[in-house]
């Protein structure tokens, strides 16, 4: 055969290289460190790997944390917390007491830092929110794609049924053995 060094009888039309049924190409994985290599594999033959309800649950669980985490003051009240101990510190440093200073700062600080750990938590909440609904929508979008494909075993099944109502309802044996032959050609894989 052209481009061959065997005749197509004796295997000039077998595929070879990437064509061929029984190409392992390996990707990167032959790269990988080997603290991660057993990682990989463990993923690679992960049935569950795309399910992205544990993801989406994971996500919901970090929001329940992040949500008890604020405070029960509103963003109105630290603000006027902030304000009310400025006005303090200013008073303090007219009277120049000290004591008075560093107290007030201590507290203009703390009500400073509450009021930016809330507005990270709410900047937080929006990310982790945002995220929750790409995932959900990926996973729901998944699942809708395996309602509008068969497995094999379901596939198997309907075939079964398909076999069963011809045997009973159809009884010339010519066509019987016809049909059979047409399911056996349209069910025949080629690799």
């Amino acid at each position: 055969m052209n481009g061959s060094t065997v005749c197509y009888h004796h295997g000039g039309k077998t595929p070879s290289g990437i064509a061929a049924p029984a190409f392992k190409h390996g990707g990167r994985s032959k790269h990988l460190p080997t603290r991660l290599a057993a990682r990989f594999h463990e993923a690679e033959h992960d049935q569950t790997l795309l399910h992205l309800r544990s993801d989406v649950a994971l996500l919901e669980t970090r929001l329940t944390d992040v949500l008890d985490q604020l405070d029960d003051q509103t963003s109105s009240e630290l603000l006027e917390k902030i304000k009310n101990t400025y006005d303090i510190l200013q008073k303090a440093k007219r009277s120049e007491k000290q004591s008075q200073i560093d107290e007030a700062e201590f507290q203009l600080r703390e009500a400073i830092f509450a009021g930016y750990q809330e507005s990270q938590n709410w900047r937080e909440i929006r990310r982790i929110i945002q995220e929750r609904v790409t995932v959900s929508k990926e996973e729901r979008a998944r699942l809708n794609e395996m309602q509008q494909t068969l497995s094999v075993q379901e596939a198997n099944v309907l075939l079964g049924m398909v076999v069963h109502a011809i045997s009973t309802r159809v009884t010339n044996k010519e066509e019987r053995a016809l049909l059979a032959q047409d399911l056996a050609n349209m069910t025949r894989i080629e690799r």
